[in-house]
């Protein structure tokens, strides 16, 4: 099988949807799969997708997508693609190829979580004022995305959540595959040998920007519940800079009272997540929405247990007493105070996240996605020999 990643933008793990195409194609790499990794300047457009805004980007993208993919048809058997970038119907583009689309965060989840918002009167103005674009261009995305799917030959989602959405809007059962991402063998050895923090002076940590879907909202009311149980505790917030760029804006949205028990790091190299993560002794992750959640799985490769809400993402990765009800910021709250008033609780579920994130090494990710590839490549072989 010769397989073609498209990475949606500027190949870099600094971001989460190329971070995820890259470190895929790597391991199936290793696994001797004979495949290259594509940036969207590599498609062959005189512009630059990277600057371009996203409605003109969903537009254009897919015309130099489906022009790269007929040039080079003799050169793969399989190519893989962001989920909302081929809207042509299956017989027009390249119909003897697999066409793979990944879902880095399923649009059609989108439209069915309302989000907490921030107060303010800002925030208000900015909702009533941008809301109606914004509803326009989630639904074209909705449309880009719905056709793409609608004519693969897999979908590739990283949650059991996501399949069953795409189920329920008629996507057949053995057109999805379920592959979440990993961790290296070399990234779980070095997260296994960080230091953790303790219950006399705990550090809660949050992994990913501060926004409205990440749980921005709740946080403020987390660490007030948290704080009144565990006077003593502190909270770190690490890669926050997305909607806000500064660790002062950050730090509006939470009381003054409780600037001196937060650390925030708007952004780091992936690398020196090891020394944030370093003094931590629970993980929070109160997204309302995600495709897997890569903060949650490297707090677990650390032994950081981590609780969640139950949405789309970390139940792929948590167990069940791991996660609270979406929006539950107080028994989210009630979970940490937990595990810091019960040492021997925390301690076995400390030694279980380690453990847990070795499921999700890279090798066997790369297997269940060469397994699912393969298996995509075959049946389409089959059908053309049966015509």
């Amino acid at each position: 099988m010769r397989l073609f990643f498209i990475c949606p933008s500027e190949l870099t793990k600094f971001k989460g949807a190329p971070k995820g195409f890259i470190e895929i194609y790597e391991a199936v790499q290793r696994r001797g799969v004979d495949c290259r990794i594509f940036a969207p300047s590599d498609l062959g457009s005189p512009h630059d997708f990277e600057t371009m805004p996203w409605d003109r980007k969903h537009r254009e993208f897919p015309i130099y997508l489906r022009q790269f993919m007929e040039k080079n048809r003799n050169d793969f058997d399989a190519i893989e693609f962001e989920h909302f970038f081929l809207p042509y119907p299956a017989n027009e583009v390249v119909p003897d190829k697999v066409k793979i689309s990944r879902c880095s965060i399923l649009t059609h989840q989108l439209m069915h979580y309302n989000l907490p918002h921030f107060g303010g009167l800002r925030p208000l103005l900015g909702r009533i004022v941008n809301g109606a674009r914004r509803k326009r261009e989630l639904l074209a995305r909705l449309d880009y995305a719905d056709r793409t799917i609608r004519n693969c030959d897999l979908v590739n989602v990283p949650n059991e959540y996501d399949k069953q959405r795409l189920i329920s809007e008629g996507i057949p059962e053995e057109n999805i595959a379920v592959v979440p991402y990993g961790l290296t063998e070399e990234r779980l050895q070095q997260l296994a040998d960080v230091s953790l923090g303790s219950v006399e002076n705990p550090v809660i940590t949050f992994v990913g920007t501060y926004d409205e879907r990440k749980g921005g909202v709740e946080m403020p009311q987390i660490f007030r519940r948290i704080l009144d149980a565990i006077p003593g505790a502190r909270f770190r917030l690490l890669g926050t800079r997305g909607l806000f760029q500064t660790a002062g804006q950050v730090y509006s949205k939470f009381p003054a009272s409780m600037h001196a028990r937060i650390e925030v790091v708007p952004t780091f190299n992936p690398d020196s997540i090891l020394d944030h993560l370093a003094g931590s002794t629970v993980g929070i992750f109160p997204s309302h929405l995600e495709s897997f959640g890569f903060g949650v799985l490297e707090m677990l490769g650390a032994g950081i247990p981590v609780v969640a809400y139950d949405v789309p993402g970390p139940p792929v990765m948590l167990r069940e007493d791991m996660l609270v009800g979406k929006g539950d910021w107080q028994a989210l709250a009630d979970k940490v105070i937990q595990w810091l008033r019960n040492p021997e609780l925390l301690k076995a579920d400390s030694d279980w996240s380690e453990k847990r994130a070795r499921d999700f090494h890279y090798d066997i990710v790369a297997d269940k996605t060469i397994a699912a590839y393969q298996g995509a490549v075959d049946r389409k072989r089959a059908k053309l020999a049966a015509l």
